[in-house]
């Protein structure tokens, strides 16, 4: 899995209601990983980003929780 090109525009909100910190790993062009940062439990980023952009979910150590590939329209993801 990798992003593809960048022509759709949108946005995504990740809510942890995890109860456990999660990692946000955008899956760029070459299928490698790029680390947007951490949410706590409870905490929510809103990210700018492309329809055709996955985006890995992951905990502490870095294992993957989810994969996540952008809707159309913005969106709100609930991290469990």
């Amino acid at each position: 899995m990798r992003s593809e090109h960048s022509r759709e525009p949108t946005k995504v909100t990740f809510v942890n209601k995890s109860g456990m910190y999660r990692a946000l790993m955008w899956i760029d062009f070459k299928g490698g990983f790029k680390d947007y940062g951490g949410l706590n439990s409870g905490e929510q980023k809103t990210i700018s980003t492309f329809r055709t952009h996955p985006w890995m979910i992951t905990d502490g150590p870095g294992n993957c929780i989810q994969i996540i590939l952008p809707a159309a329209e913005p969106g709100t993801v609930a991290l469990k």
